[in-house]
């Protein structure tokens, strides 16, 4: 009996420490299967900034992977465009971005409430440096800011955003992630994701492909295994099912018994009769 606890106690470790690693993809998009031209409107994609319906095209010129990415261009307006998800206290939002050059901090990827934002990751504008916010209107250069690593123009990199218990951090190309923010805006779910682009930084293109979100809310454990030596309590059949079943067991049972009296009377006892008939008298038959 300690051995069958010890078993179901290491069977129990083991169920909770798979269960716990499993991530649960809620939402991607890699947008290979949407129509070129404009994305807002497009597979649940659409403007919440008015004058930027035409800012975020679909193209299949440049991409990270599949055929077709989000181009944006120089935007008349702080554009940004959104996509609803499954509200998330805890999640990892994925995306794979591309700049032409460093000199300008063009198109940004974030989490948003449906009311507020939460974070974005930009490149810091003629330094070099992806960053995640979490301060909107900083006083100074660095206020607001972690740098999360430098970019190459022309070259795709991912990053991820991640969120937990009202605090948000940020990865660059599967690096270290940044330490824990509590981002301006305070917050219980993510709700949506989204693309920004900015205005005033004179003529650039950036491109975005390959975005998803993750809940990596961990499920609840299952139930402790019983004590050492205490007695396992198995389900207990009803009496109609122990007669159904009996009923079933004895009429296979009478089924083998025939065959085992036919096959003898088939193969053994009825040759020898036929022996036993005398030669004259199977002559006149």
């Amino acid at each position: 009996m300690k051995k069958l606890g010890l078993f179901l106690l290491i069977c129990g470790l083991l169920g909770i420490a798979g269960m716990a690693s499993a991530d649960t993809t809620i939402f991607s998009e890699n947008f290979d299967t949407l129509n070129l031209g404009s994305l807002n409107g497009q597979n649940g994609w659409y403007s919440i900034v008015s004058g930027s319906e035409n800012v975020f095209q679909v193209q299949n010129d440049i991409f990270y992977q599949g055929g077709q990415a989000i181009n944006a261009t120089s935007s008349p307006v702080n554009a940004a465009i959104v996509h609803d998800i499954t509200p998330l206290s805890q999640g990892i939002a994925t995306a794979y971005i591309r700049y032409d050059s460093t000199n300008a901090a063009p198109l940004v990827f974030g989490i948003r409430t449906t009311n507020a934002r939460i974070t974005r990751i930009i490149m810091r504008a003629l330094y070099n440096e992806i960053v995640i916010t979490d301060k909107y209107h900083p006083n100074g250069n660095e206020e607001g800011r972690t740098i999360l690593g430098n970019s190459n123009p022309q070259t795709w990199f991912k990053v991820d955003i991640e969120w937990k218990n009202g605090l948000i951090r940020g990865r660059y190309n599967d690096g270290t992630w940044s330490e824990w923010l509590e981002p301006e805006n305070s917050f219980t779910d993510v709700e949506r994701v989204y693309i920004g682009a900015g205005t005033g930084y004179g003529i650039w293109n950036a491109y975005i492909d390959d975005i998803s979100v993750k809940d990596t809310t961990p499920p609840p454990p299952p139930p402790p295994p019983p004590p050492s030596g205490q007695i396992i309590t198995l389900p207990v059949a009803s009496s109609s099912d122990m007669l159904a079943a009996t009923g079933t067991l004895f009429s296979d049972l009478w089924l083998i018994i025939a065959l085992f009296i036919s096959i003898p009377l088939v193969f053994v006892i009825i040759p020898m009769v036929i022996d036993l008939v005398p030669a004259d008298e199977k002559k006149r038959r």
